[in-house]
């Protein structure tokens, strides 16, 4: 397929299912790590997204490019199921996401292509002109080589059907972040690994306008901890309390 800048990439994105508990109470927040990796995606991307807890997966045929993100360790088996159904069909594959960052030398065993680390700063866009020229590469390493936090703007939420997050006709809460990273150690948490030992404040300009732009009320704040910086944090509860969100 020859691609230029008028042509849309047909992209697939899946968040692969894991088995629940016997006896859980089964409801699906929608998740945010696939929601903050597509705002790095670029706009000539066709990008459609599959939550397999609440949604049925596609025919894996006639798509251009496929990703997997994965968030929990406990999704690798279902993923790599479906990673090796993708290359059987001859598609290129990548794989992201925490548990690939965690679990990346077996990740490596099932996919074309591994991204390692934080997709701001271009990086990911940086995937898809590679691929759109056809010289998609085996890793993208950026572990441990952080974006400036002033790039982490909006989380692109629009890819989610909101149809399916809801329990009991009430609408589950979504997933948010003011920082990342973590200035303490502590055993056996992998935010230092992954984040980086120093707290990442996002600019609280950045944090209102992302937070004024969700319809949902009610937040779920997925910091590792918002307490390491107290002038910041004060500064944002006083920002964000106008905007009336339950968190």
């Amino acid at each position: 397929i020859y691609y230029n800048s008028r042509v849309l990439m047909k992209f697939l994105l899946i968040y692969p299912t894991w088995p629940k508990l016997e006896y859980q109470t089964e409801f699906h927040l929608p998740p945010h790590g696939p929601v903050v990796m597509a705002a790095e995606i670029p706009a000539w991307v066709d990008v459609t997204f599959i939550d397999e807890n609440v949604q049925t997966l596609p025919d894996l045929q006639g798509w251009d490019f496929i990703g997997i993100s994965t968030m929990l360790s406990s999704q690798l088996p279902r993923a790599f199921q479906i990673a090796d159904q993708i290359r059987d069909e001859g598609i290129e594959l990548i794989f992201g996401g925490i548990a690939a960052m965690l679990h990346a030398e077996e990740v490596r065993k099932h996919t074309t292509s591994l991204f390692l680390g934080e997709v701001e700063g271009g990086r990911l866009a940086r995937v898809f002109e590679d691929k759109k020229a056809g010289r998609l590469q085996p890793l993208y390493d950026y572990m441990h080589q952080h974006p400036a936090i002033e790039q982490v703007g909006p989380a692109r939420r629009s890819i989610l059907d909101y149809e399916k997050y809801s329990y009991k006709g009430t609408r589950m809460v979504d997933l948010f972040h003011a920082s990342r990273g973590c200035r303490f150690n502590c055993f056996p948490c992998c935010t230092p690994f992954l984040g980086g030992r120093s707290f990442r404040p996002r600019p609280i300009d950045r944090v209102v306008e992302e937070l004024s732009g969700l319809e949902n009320d009610r937040l779920f704040i997925v910091d590792n901890s918002l307490a390491q910086d107290k002038q910041w944090e004060i500064e944002l509860f006083e920002a964000i309390a106008p905007l009336k969100k339950v968190w």
